[in-house]
């Protein structure tokens, strides 16, 4: 499997919004026409977002979304998380932050892995397979502001996972990523 890097940073056409997305392809090998499109939005508040979102989900049709800072709670997500050819998993934190969902295409074939719920983070992990023997893991991570990243985590996720691809907000700044400044998850960043 080929992993091609797009990065695609499309800003929101709403004017109130700072909303940036980021598309991923992955495809396989030349021989097959599998293709992915796979974006991650940290949409700090789906609430009141989701209109935008529904339309972006019309008009581009990605295969999978990776979304961080829903901002609901479980409550809430069958209504802002129902979209129309879409499949959503959701791990909600509450309304006043945090809080990670995906959003498959209907028709593409995953299952949940919730072999990383051990680590207590914000992380939700679906596995795709392909060919006969080989799988494709996606992750959503929302790490908060001023929490160390878990290394252990991004250890089981490198030994676990042959490909895989991880979206997420990790709160976590460096220098070697054209940050400014940088922290201490930027350090550990740097080292995974």
């Amino acid at each position: 499997m080929t992993i091609s890097t797009e990065h695609h940073a499309e800003q929101s056409t709403n004017p109130e919004s700072n909303c940036s997305m980021k598309t991923y392809a992955v495809t396989q090998q030349p021989a097959s026409p599998y293709n992915l499109v796979i974006i991650h939005w940290n949409c700090a508040h789906l609430p009141s977002k989701v209109q935008l979102l529904e339309t972006f989900l019309a008009q581009k049709s990605p295969d999978i979304v990776l979304l961080n800072g829903i901002k609901i709670d479980l409550s809430e997500s069958k209504i802002y998380l129902d979209f129309k050819n879409y499949v959503s998993i959701t791990k909600p934190r509450n309304k006043y932050g945090g809080g990670v969902a995906i959003l498959v295409k209907e028709g593409i074939e995953f299952i949940q892995d919730f072999s990383f719920d051990e680590f207590s983070s914000e992380i939700l992990s679906i596995k795709l397979n392909y060919g006969k023997k080989d799988q494709f893991y996606v992750f959503s991570l929302y790490n908060p502001p001023n929490v160390l990243l878990n290394f252990d985590l991004f250890e089981k996720i490198n030994r676990k996972c042959k490909n895989y691809i991880l979206g997420g907000d990790l709160n976590a700044r460096t220098k070697q990523l054209g940050c400014l400044g940088e922290n201490q998850n930027g350090i550990i960043l740097e080292k995974i």
